[in-house]
């Protein structure tokens, strides 16, 4: 990352520099005549040499910074995904520890169901990092992911492979008939 500053800080240099050249020299005799001298023929001729290599450093640090932030962009959402999900469990305390009360089965499936795809944003984008505290959430709806039949012969195989490996370290293996 430290590198990426510092050859994007050589190339704003090198284009401050070249504007500078524009800027002051444009008009002026005194630069022409040097750029029309025999001293500056060898630099004309080297020059373009240079120019597709400081033209791909460019695109390299553009590309680079696109997926940087692509990449921030993401985690972000998935935190924010994630921060919803919290506010749901404050909400619905019952829902959040896995116990719902009589006649909320329904709502109960959707709040796991919303718990999954949280996870899945985190895990897609920000990974290891949260682990333990999906695996601690997890825990609070172990019964229902390893003994509701529609969800582990239905439901189970619509998550990714981080989430499904999630929840089967969580809950164990269960025998599934899809």
């Amino acid at each position: 990352m430290k590198s990426d500053k510092h050859l994007l800080m050589l190339l704003w240099a090198i284009y401050l520099f070249a504007i500078i050249v524009v800027v002051v020299g444009a008009g002026s005799e005194a630069i022409a005549a040097v750029l029309k001298s025999g001293v500056n023929q060898e630099w004309l001729t080297v020059a373009p040499i240079f120019t597709p290599f400081v033209a791909l450093a460019a695109v390299w640090v553009a590309y680079r910074q696109l997926s940087l932030n692509r990449k921030t962009q993401r985690e972000t959402t998935a935190k924010a995904t994630f921060r919803e999900f919290l506010k749901l469990c404050v909400q619905y305390p019952d829902l959040a520890d896995g116990k719902p009360t009589s006649g909320k089965q329904d709502e109960y499936e959707w709040f796991v169901a919303y718990f999954l795809w949280a996870a899945e944003e985190i895990l897609e984008y920000s990974g290891k990092d949260w682990e333990t505290n999906l695996r601690l959430h997890m825990t609070y709806h172990k019964d229902f992911l390893k003994n509701d039949q529609t969800f582990r012969n239905e439901d189970f195989y619509a998550y990714s492979g981080a989430v499904q490996r999630l929840i089967l370290d969580v809950v164990g293996p269960f025998a599934t008939t899809k």
